[in-house]
C-alpha cells in the first residue's frame, strides 16, 4: 500500500515532488497499489520509486519542457498503464513485469536494460524507443507499432 506522505506530495504537483526528491535523496517512494489514473506526471522524477500494482492509466509520464520523467530502476509490476504517455521519459532498468500498457505511448522513451517480461503492450507505440538489452519475454506485442531509426551502410 502507497505511503499516504509520498502519495500526498506527489498529487501536490510535479514540482512539490521534484523537490522532496531533492531533499530526501535517501528516500525510496512507496506508490504502490496506488490511483493515479488521468494525472499530469510529466518531468516526475519516480527513480526507484515502487508503483507495484498502482493504477495509472492515461497518465502522461512523459519529457516536458524542464525535465523528462524518470522512471530508472523503478517497479511498475502488475500495474495498469493502459494508454499511459511515456514520450521521451528515462525508464532504464525499470521492472514492468505482469503490467499492462495496452496503447500506451513510448516514443523516444530510454528503456535499456528494462524487464518488459509477461506484460501487454497490445496496441503500444514504441516507435523510436531505446530497448536495448530489454527482455521482451513472452510480452503481448499484438499490433504494437516498433520502429527504430537507423542507420545503414549505403549499397556498392
Amino acid at each position: 500500500m502507497a505511503n499516504r506522505e509520498h502519495l500526498k506530495i506527489l498529487l501536490e504537483g510535479v514540482d512539490t515532488w521534484n523537490a522532496f526528491r531533492e531533499e530526501n535523496r535517501g528516500v525510496i517512494p512507496d506508490l504502490s497499489v496506488a490511483e493515479l489514473s488521468n494525472k499530469n506526471l510529466s518531468g516526475a522524477n519516480l527513480r526507484q520509486a515502487d508503483l507495484s500494482w498502482a493504477d495509472l492509466h492515461d497518465t502522461r509520464l512523459e519529457y516536458s519542457q524542464l525535465h523528462n520523467a524518470k522512471l530508472d530502476d523503478s517497479n511498475l509490476s502488475g500495474g495498469s498503464f493502459r494508454a499511459t504517455h511515456f514520450d521521451g521519459a528515462s525508464m532504464s532498468k525499470a521492472y514492468l513485469v505482469n503490467a499492462d500498457f495496452s496503447h500506451a505511448l513510448f516514443l523516444n522513451a530510454s528503456l535499456p536494460g528494462a524487464f518488459l517480461s509477461d506484460s501487454i503492450f497490445a496496441g503500444a507505440n514504441l516507435s523510436i524507443a531505446n530497448l536495448e538489452g530489454a527482455c521482451l519475454s513472452r510480452a503481448n506485442l499484438t499490433n504494437a507499432i516498433m520502429v527504430w531509426e537507423q542507420t545503414c551502410p549505403k549499397p556498392t
